[in-house]
Protein backbone atom coordinates (compact mmCIF):
# COMPACT_ATOMS: atom_id res chain seq x y z
CA UNK A 1 0.00 0.00 0.00
CA UNK A 2 2.71 2.44 1.03
CA UNK A 3 4.62 1.66 -2.29
CA UNK A 4 1.73 2.36 -4.37
CA UNK A 5 0.92 5.61 -2.47
CA UNK A 6 4.68 6.37 -3.25
CA UNK A 7 3.90 5.36 -7.16
CA UNK A 8 1.06 8.09 -6.84
CA UNK A 9 3.12 10.79 -5.27
CA UNK A 10 6.56 10.58 -7.26
CA UNK A 11 4.80 12.34 -10.74
CA UNK A 12 3.32 15.11 -8.03
CA UNK A 13 6.57 15.91 -6.91
CA UNK A 14 8.50 15.72 -9.99
CA UNK A 15 5.92 17.90 -11.20
CA UNK A 16 6.42 20.61 -8.21
CA UNK A 17 10.07 20.56 -9.03
CA UNK A 18 10.08 20.92 -12.43
CA UNK A 19 7.46 23.97 -11.79
CA UNK A 20 9.86 25.61 -9.31
CA UNK A 21 13.09 25.43 -11.57
CA UNK A 22 10.70 26.85 -14.07
CA UNK A 23 10.06 29.80 -11.81
CA UNK A 24 13.09 29.62 -10.92
CA UNK A 25 14.64 30.37 -14.45
CA UNK A 26 11.53 32.89 -14.91
CA UNK A 27 12.88 34.88 -12.19
CA UNK A 28 16.32 34.80 -13.20
CA UNK A 29 15.69 35.57 -16.91
CA UNK A 30 13.44 39.03 -15.64
CA UNK A 31 16.15 39.90 -13.11
CA UNK A 32 19.04 39.74 -15.47
CA UNK A 33 16.76 42.11 -18.10
CA UNK A 34 16.39 44.53 -15.44
CA UNK A 35 20.00 44.73 -15.26
CA UNK A 36 20.44 45.47 -19.21
CA UNK A 37 17.23 47.75 -18.92
CA UNK A 38 19.26 49.82 -15.83
CA UNK A 39 22.38 49.86 -17.64
CA UNK A 40 21.35 51.43 -20.62
CA UNK A 41 19.24 54.11 -18.63
CA UNK A 42 21.09 57.23 -18.61
CA UNK A 43 18.47 59.79 -16.16
CA UNK A 44 15.37 58.86 -14.28
CA UNK A 45 12.56 60.59 -12.97
CA UNK A 46 9.66 59.70 -11.08
CA UNK A 47 7.85 59.79 -7.92
CA UNK A 48 8.28 57.43 -5.41
CA UNK A 49 5.64 56.55 -3.24
CA UNK A 50 6.05 55.23 0.25
CA UNK A 51 2.87 53.03 1.73
CA UNK A 52 2.70 51.38 4.79
CA UNK A 53 0.68 47.92 4.21
CA UNK A 54 -0.13 47.93 7.93
CA UNK A 55 0.03 50.47 10.86
CA UNK A 56 2.93 51.86 12.14
CA UNK A 57 2.89 51.59 16.28
CA UNK A 58 4.12 54.28 18.00
CA UNK A 59 2.86 54.97 21.90
CA UNK A 60 0.24 57.68 20.00
CA UNK A 61 -1.44 54.95 18.58
CA UNK A 62 -1.57 52.96 15.25
CA UNK A 63 -0.69 55.24 11.77
CA UNK A 64 -0.60 54.59 8.64
CA UNK A 65 2.25 55.48 6.70
CA UNK A 66 2.27 57.57 3.02
CA UNK A 67 5.38 59.81 1.51
CA UNK A 68 5.49 61.09 -1.69
CA UNK A 69 9.30 61.26 -2.87
CA UNK A 70 10.06 63.43 -5.78
CA UNK A 71 13.35 61.75 -7.83
CA UNK A 72 15.64 62.82 -10.49
CA UNK A 73 18.66 60.82 -11.09
CA UNK A 74 21.78 61.16 -13.95
CA UNK A 75 24.65 59.26 -14.45
CA UNK A 76 26.97 58.64 -13.38
CA UNK A 77 26.33 60.13 -10.12
CA UNK A 78 24.01 63.09 -9.76
CA UNK A 79 20.47 62.45 -7.50
CA UNK A 80 17.41 65.22 -6.62
CA UNK A 81 15.93 63.23 -3.86
CA UNK A 82 13.13 64.93 -1.97
CA UNK A 83 10.12 63.91 0.13
CA UNK A 84 7.39 66.08 0.27
CA UNK A 85 7.22 67.91 3.14
CA UNK A 86 11.03 67.12 3.97
CA UNK A 87 11.38 70.57 5.28
CA UNK A 88 10.87 68.56 8.87
CA UNK A 89 13.00 65.60 8.16
CA UNK A 90 16.66 64.80 6.90
CA UNK A 91 14.46 63.17 3.73
CA UNK A 92 16.23 65.90 0.93
CA UNK A 93 18.96 64.38 -0.79
CA UNK A 94 21.06 66.14 -3.29
CA UNK A 95 24.54 64.40 -4.73
CA UNK A 96 26.33 66.78 -7.25
CA UNK A 97 28.10 64.25 -8.90
CA UNK A 98 31.06 64.80 -5.75
CA UNK A 99 29.12 65.46 -2.87
CA UNK A 100 25.99 64.03 -1.19
CA UNK A 101 24.26 66.69 0.68
CA UNK A 102 21.23 65.69 3.28
CA UNK A 103 19.94 68.69 4.19
CA UNK A 104 17.16 69.50 6.80
CA UNK A 105 15.43 72.94 5.44
CA UNK A 106 13.65 73.49 9.18
CA UNK A 107 16.64 73.33 11.23
CA UNK A 108 18.76 75.08 8.58
CA UNK A 109 21.43 72.10 8.68
CA UNK A 110 23.18 70.40 6.18
CA UNK A 111 25.74 67.36 6.21
CA UNK A 112 28.33 66.51 3.49
CA UNK A 113 29.24 62.89 3.51
CA UNK A 114 31.65 62.80 0.19
CA UNK A 115 34.26 64.82 -1.56
CA UNK A 116 35.95 64.62 -4.77
CA UNK A 117 38.22 61.32 -5.31
CA UNK A 118 35.98 59.65 -3.34
CA UNK A 119 34.88 55.91 -4.85
CA UNK A 120 31.74 55.78 -6.83
CA UNK A 121 30.71 52.66 -4.75
CA UNK A 122 30.84 54.78 -1.53
CA UNK A 123 29.15 57.54 -2.99
CA UNK A 124 26.37 55.06 -3.97
CA UNK A 125 26.11 54.05 -1.02
CA UNK A 126 25.70 57.48 0.83
CA UNK A 127 23.11 58.10 -2.17
CA UNK A 128 21.03 55.24 -1.16
CA UNK A 129 21.79 54.83 2.50
CA UNK A 130 18.41 55.99 4.15
CA UNK A 131 15.42 53.88 4.38
CA UNK A 132 14.71 51.32 1.95
CA UNK A 133 16.51 52.87 -1.29
CA UNK A 134 16.53 50.25 -3.72
CA UNK A 135 14.93 51.47 -6.91
CA UNK A 136 17.31 54.29 -6.64
CA UNK A 137 20.33 51.90 -6.21
CA UNK A 138 19.11 49.67 -9.36
CA UNK A 139 19.50 53.00 -11.31
CA UNK A 140 22.95 53.56 -10.41
CA UNK A 141 24.03 49.82 -9.52
CA UNK A 142 22.09 47.73 -11.84
CA UNK A 143 24.46 44.51 -11.09
CA UNK A 144 22.90 44.60 -7.40
CA UNK A 145 19.91 43.56 -8.32
CA UNK A 146 18.91 40.50 -6.25
CA UNK A 147 22.30 40.02 -6.56
CA UNK A 148 24.09 36.89 -4.56
CA UNK A 149 20.37 36.07 -3.65
CA UNK A 150 18.20 33.53 -3.81
CA UNK A 151 14.94 34.51 -5.94
CA UNK A 152 11.68 33.15 -7.06
CA UNK A 153 9.07 34.07 -9.37
CA UNK A 154 5.77 35.18 -7.67
CA UNK A 155 3.83 35.78 -11.25
CA UNK A 156 1.81 39.08 -11.90
CA UNK A 157 1.27 41.15 -9.38
CA UNK A 158 -0.93 44.50 -9.32
CA UNK A 159 -0.20 47.89 -7.34
CA UNK A 160 -2.57 50.36 -7.54
CA UNK A 161 -3.69 50.31 -11.26
CA UNK A 162 -0.16 49.31 -12.64
CA UNK A 163 0.58 45.96 -13.10
CA UNK A 164 4.06 43.90 -11.96
CA UNK A 165 5.95 40.64 -12.66
CA UNK A 166 6.99 39.88 -9.14
CA UNK A 167 10.35 38.13 -8.12
CA UNK A 168 10.54 37.59 -4.08
CA UNK A 169 14.18 37.64 -2.99
CA UNK A 170 14.78 36.06 0.37
CA UNK A 171 17.31 37.80 2.36
CA UNK A 172 17.43 36.56 5.78
CA UNK A 173 14.76 35.05 8.54
CA UNK A 174 13.84 38.42 9.46
CA UNK A 175 13.26 40.20 6.12
CA UNK A 176 12.03 39.27 2.40
CA UNK A 177 11.35 41.76 -0.48
CA UNK A 178 9.20 41.01 -3.42
CA UNK A 179 10.62 43.00 -6.67
CA UNK A 180 7.98 44.53 -9.29
CA UNK A 181 9.33 44.63 -12.58
CA UNK A 182 7.43 47.40 -15.18
CA UNK A 183 6.79 46.36 -18.78
CA UNK A 184 9.35 47.46 -20.02
CA UNK A 185 11.77 45.68 -17.50
CA UNK A 186 13.03 48.28 -14.91
CA UNK A 187 12.47 47.36 -11.56
CA UNK A 188 9.30 49.73 -10.59
CA UNK A 189 8.54 48.81 -6.94
CA UNK A 190 9.21 46.73 -3.91
CA UNK A 191 7.45 45.20 -1.06
CA UNK A 192 9.35 44.93 2.35
CA UNK A 193 8.57 42.40 4.61
CA UNK A 194 9.49 42.19 8.70
CA UNK A 195 7.82 39.37 9.51
CA UNK A 196 9.24 39.15 13.02
CA UNK A 197 8.68 42.80 14.10
CA UNK A 198 5.85 43.95 16.11
CA UNK A 199 5.58 47.27 14.68
CA UNK A 200 4.81 48.02 10.93
CA UNK A 201 5.52 44.62 9.11
CA UNK A 202 4.88 45.50 5.72
CA UNK A 203 6.40 48.50 3.13
CA UNK A 204 5.55 49.51 -0.09
CA UNK A 205 7.65 51.34 -2.72
CA UNK A 206 7.04 52.25 -6.38
CA UNK A 207 8.28 54.23 -8.61
CA UNK A 208 4.99 55.93 -10.55
CA UNK A 209 5.18 58.44 -13.57
CA UNK A 210 8.38 57.33 -14.52
CA UNK A 211 10.40 59.39 -17.39
CA UNK A 212 13.21 57.70 -18.54
CA UNK A 213 16.43 59.55 -20.46
CA UNK A 214 15.06 62.90 -20.16
CA UNK A 215 17.27 65.87 -20.83
CA UNK A 216 19.66 66.72 -17.71
CA UNK A 217 22.08 69.04 -17.11
CA UNK A 218 24.53 68.64 -13.98
CA UNK A 219 23.92 72.36 -13.06
CA UNK A 220 20.28 71.25 -12.32
CA UNK A 221 22.22 69.31 -9.02
CA UNK A 222 24.05 71.71 -7.75
CA UNK A 223 23.24 73.10 -4.62
CA UNK A 224 24.99 75.38 -2.01
CA UNK A 225 24.43 76.21 1.77
CA UNK A 226 21.50 79.12 1.70
CA UNK A 227 22.46 82.05 4.02
CA UNK A 228 21.66 80.81 7.44
CA UNK A 229 22.08 77.28 6.99
CA UNK A 230 25.43 75.65 8.98
CA UNK A 231 26.68 72.39 8.67
CA UNK A 232 25.76 69.48 10.99
CA UNK A 233 27.91 66.70 12.36
CA UNK A 234 27.24 63.89 10.33
CA UNK A 235 24.96 61.40 11.50
CA UNK A 236 26.34 57.32 12.14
Amino acid sequence: MRFKRLLFLTPVISLAIALAAHADLQSERIVNRARRVASRIKTLQAERVWIDGDFYITRYGRHKVYSLTRVRLMKPLYAYIKEEGAANSWEFCICDGRRVYWIHEKYKLYEIHHVPQTSSLDIIHDITRVGQRDLERAFFSPQTIAAGRRSRYLGVRKIADSTYHAVQVDLNPTEERDYYFGAEGLLEGVVYRYPTRTEADTITKRFRHVRLNVPMKARQFAWSPPPGFRRHQNRN
